[in-house]
């Protein structure tokens, strides 16, 4: 898993909550691992918003499926509940899908390429322009 691709393309955000949420599986609750953006980016000393992001990374890449959606209905908070891909699901029984093993990175487009790096000439100031402007 750590050499795939998709495991070298996470920033380390995104590494540091896949760590945390596996720290929340205890080899019977692949389903269940309940962890809030909030949550996580207090364990991880990150930003709310860096650990929704690192959350949408692991669901693309192929890490995370998010079981259960969290959210604030009806006053009560709801962490979201996750399953790590690498596993079976102990809540529905699926079998671990690896999906991370089948991402590759998406191929620049071209109106995403960068332009080529333009020098521009900045005119010089001689002494004698120097000496006429003081």
């Amino acid at each position: 898993m750590l050499e795939s691709e998709a495991w070298r393309d996470l920033n380390p955000a995104a590494r540091a909550v896949y760590l945390e949420v596996a720290l929340l599986y205890n080899g019977r609750n692949n389903g269940l691992l309940a962890l809030s953006v909030r949550d996580a980016a207090e364990r991880c000393r990150i930003n709310k918003d860096t650990a929704g992001r690192a959350f949408d990374a692991l669901r693309t890449t192929g890490f995370l499926d998010c079981v259960t959606p969290g959210g604030f209905s009806r006053k009560m908070r709801h962490a979201s509940e996750w399953r790590l891909t690498v596993e079976t699901c102990d809540r529905t029984g699926e079998l671990p899908s690896k999906a991370f093993m089948r991402w590759r990175p998406q191929p620049p487009t071209k109106g995403n390429q960068r332009s080529p790096l333009r020098v521009v000439s900045v005119p010089s100031i001689g002494t004698d322009d120097v000496e006429k402007a003081a």
